[in-house]
């Protein structure tokens, strides 16, 4: 009973000092308890405001030509935290200095995850749930400050009659919603955004692309609280029965009775989908558009795997009966203004 007595008064005595040694101790690294004095570095004292100041100095990277220096000063924020987590102040950092520390990491791992690797695995998602992720004030700051006032200019200065930096500049805008600045864009800065590439939207469909699909409409479109509206069909129903005929010839070797491109024949045997998506890229040797098929399905409405000959078209101003197929014709190419 004497020696059990002892040895628990010596136990006691070498915790007690072990809480003193950590309480005391200027560097923790090494210290596997977390005693009052660690804590207190760790959640608000030098520890804890040398690593905020890590985060909050790093860079957060963005754009398809990020510099290796910067990326590199990013990486390296991402693994202080994480040794900060792990080692130097492992089971000591409380809830509110965790969630301070993991709201400033975010918008730096997403830099990288977005524009260096996006396999990047989040390694400090164990003490940053990816549930919790939050876009940074700093982030916040800049994707509602200087970079949202370049990409506003950006929009600006883009052709609105269509273009080669038409589609570069929604392009773009596409990148700032959904990477650069995702969940970071106040709600009336992305209205004005949205509402700034319309124009641009409407001169590539009217001068470049009648079936240019826009990377921002869904993006815009929930936004607005209305789902995108989905394009138009380009093609007419099916003209059962019938071949297309044209009220004169343009070129030599064009026909009246059968305006299929060089003079006549199939192009292959198609599903009517694959068919009108020949037609949709297809321009003959005089450099005229398809702007019509004929399928032969004898005028039926066969099953979308069911594959004809196929015929595409120069011109199709009427018809007439024919017991071999059917005729679909675009639709007509009226000017498109977004509302």
């Amino acid at each position: 009973m004497y020696f059990k007595a002892v040895a628990l008064l010596t136990l006691s005595f070498l915790e007690a000092s072990s809480a003193r040694l950590n309480d005391n101790v200027a560097d923790f690294e090494d210290v596997p308890t977390c005693g009052r004095k660690k804590k207190e570095f760790c959640n608000t004292g030098p520890f804890f405001d040398k690593m905020k100041g890590i985060l909050v100095a790093a860079p957060v990277v963005e754009g398809f030509y990020v510099d290796e220096e910067e990326t590199a000063a990013a990486q390296g924020a991402i693994n202080a935290l994480i040794f900060y987590f792990q080692k130097k102040c492992k089971n000591c950092v409380e809830e509110e200095a965790k969630d301070e520390l993991c709201a400033l990491k975010d918008p730096i791992y997403q830099g990288i995850f977005d524009w260096v690797s996006d396999t990047m695995k989040d390694t400090v998602a164990t003490y940053c749930p990816p549930e919790d992720f939050v876009c940074g004030k700093k982030h916040h700051e800049l994707c509602n400050g200087d970079l949202y006032d370049k990409m506003g200019v950006h929009l600006k200065n883009t052709p609105k009659n269509g273009g080669v930096a038409a589609p570069e500049a929604l392009n773009a805008l596409n990148g700032f919603f959904t990477a650069t600045c995702k969940s970071c864009v106040d709600h009336s800065n992305a209205k004005a955004l949205c509402d700034s590439r319309k124009p641009i939207v409407t001169g590539i469909i009217n001068n470049d692309d009648r079936e240019y699909e826009d990377p921002t409409a869904k993006f815009c479109g929930n936004l607005a609280g209305v789902e995108p509206t989905p394009p138009p069909p380009k093609y007419g129903g099916r003209q059962a029965k019938k071949q297309c005929f044209v009220n004169k010839t343009q070129y030599p070797g064009d026909r009246k009775d059968n305006p299929v491109f060089e003079g006549g024949g199939f192009i292959g045997t198609l599903t009517l989908d694959a068919c009108e998506a020949q037609c949709d890229k297809r321009k003959d040797s005089k450099g005229r558009p398809c702007v019509a098929i004929e399928w032969v399905d004898g005028g039926r409405n066969l099953g979308p795997n069911e594959k004809r000959s196929c015929a595409v078209l120069w011109g199709c101003d009427y018809l007439q009966g024919w017991g071999g197929g059917s005729v679909f014709k675009k639709i007509s190419e009226a000017t498109i203004t977004l509302d």
